[in-house]
């Protein structure tokens, strides 16, 4: 069987999405119930000063993105660089 023929076929079982990522089986839902939900982006409502929101809105306009998008990838960012500086230190 081919590499096409297995992915075609693992499509049909739903084992596979149309991008070609491999969904948990059902096996693996049973032993971590949340390992899909995990990986589906999380909606949150937060309150921040108006101040930060105006610089967010700039920011979003000059960078021509939303300001939902551009909130998540600063929250990405500050989120791996706290994990970079602990890692840090931890080795010292």
């Amino acid at each position: 069987m081919t590499k096409a023929q297995r992915c075609r076929s693992a499509f049909v079982r739903g084992q596979l999405s149309r991008t070609g990522v491999e969904r948990p089986t059902d096996h693996q839902h049973r032993l971590n119930p949340h390992a899909f939900a995990m990986r589906t982006p999380k909606r949150i409502s937060i309150t921040v000063p108006y101040g930060t929101y105006q610089r967010l809105v700039d920011r979003c306009d000059q960078e021509g993105r939303s300001l939902s998008n551009l909130a998540a990838f600063i929250l990405e960012l500050g989120i791996a660089r706290q994990d970079d500086h602990n890692q840090i230190d931890r080795a010292a």
